[in-house]
């Protein structure tokens, strides 16, 4: 057996997704003392409340907790292991003095061991790629608030940039097609979350032949105008009875579901967004005619709002829910 520690090739941290009441946590890798070990739970670095057991091996250990950093029915945490060791000199070798072999393995394995320390915080780091020409600079330019870093436009440095300079998109929580209904021609809507945002109608869908700016436009990139009904033609509630979408109430309606009513195909060719909320008792879902394809699911819960994209062409009638 070897009388010094034998440092090999291998990452000086490893991470784990904490178990319920677990407490004990596996390092492989080797440390020359307890103090050698840092500990995180989360992202808080843990001063005291654990052992190291393993310190001075080859072969690595294991960190034991007093008490488990993820108590049963506590939310998932991780815990994080590191060797840090001090770089500095911990022998000094006198001229004429003793060369005794397991002193210099020592002070060489600790050489190894900060370099590997050296290399896991740069593969953890910001770097230029290996074919980048490697004359920008990447020195991080003093921190404001309120701004993002990117690159001049020279592509030679990083600079604080002005989001509302960038046109950044303006967004707030609502119904996407109550927005887009509403949004005054020559104003932006505001978007709220991006999984409820669906693309409007084509302009040549919507009678726009040609495309007219004032029916839609964009005047700068920071700024798109609807320029859509500002109304929303109303069906009132559906009952138990048959709904035929009719374009010429306009491209946008809404209805309250109150029944389990038909959808049948539209009669014209063009689009339709069709807002459905469902009344107070919900549990009802529509059946729907003579479409050529249908996607996506309806939500059937009281008070839940379904929109359709109903359109028609040439090759017939087509519905997409869009749950938001």
């Amino acid at each position: 057996m070897s009388s010094h520690i034998q440092i090999g090739d291998i990452t000086p941290r490893v991470q784990y997704d904490a178990a319920e009441d677990q407490l004990a946590f596996a390092y492989p890798f080797p440390v020359f003392a307890a103090s050698d070990m840092e500990v995180y739970v989360g992202a808080n670095l843990q001063a005291d409340g654990y052992t190291v057991s393993g310190a001075g091996g080859s072969d690595g250990g294991t960190v034991t907790f007093d008490a488990p950093p993820r108590p049963a029915g506590a939310p998932a945490t991780t815990v994080t292991l590191r060797r840090r060791v001090p770089l500095a000199r911990t022998t000094d070798f006198q001229e004429g003095g003793a060369f005794r072999a397991k002193v210099i393995n020592d002070e060489l394995d600790r050489i190894v061991a900060g370099l590997q320390q050296l290399a896991d915080d740069l593969a953890r780091a910001l770097t230029l790629a290996p074919t980048d020409s490697g004359t920008a600079s990447t020195t991080l330019p003093s921190a404001e608030a309120a701004r993002v870093l990117g690159w001049s436009a020279d592509g030679g440095r990083l600079e604080n940039k002005d989001l509302a300079a960038l046109g950044a998109i303006q967004r707030a929580d609502s119904d996407p097609l109550a927005l887009a209904a509403e949004a005054a021609p020559g104003t932006a809507a505001d978007v709220s979350r991006a999984d409820h945002v669906h693309p409007l109608p084509e302009p040549a869908e919507i009678g726009a032949e040609p495309a007219d700016a004032a029916i839609l436009k964009a005047d700068t990139a920071a700024t798109l105008s609807v320029g859509y009904p500002a109304t929303v033609h109303d069906l009132g509630e559906t009952g138990s009875a048959t709904l035929t979408p009719d374009i010429t109430l306009g491209h946008m309606q809404k209805a309250t579901v109150s029944g389990d009513f038909t959808l049948l195909a539209p009669a014209h060719k063009g689009a339709i967004w069709l807002s459905l909320t469902n009344d107070t008792s919900g549990g009802h879902s529509p059946a729907v005619s003579a479409y050529a394809t249908v996607s996506g699911a309806y939500k059937a819960d009281a008070g839940a709002l379904n929109v359709f994209k109903i359109t028609r062409d040439d090759g017939g009638s087509y519905l997409e829910i869009l749950t938001p």
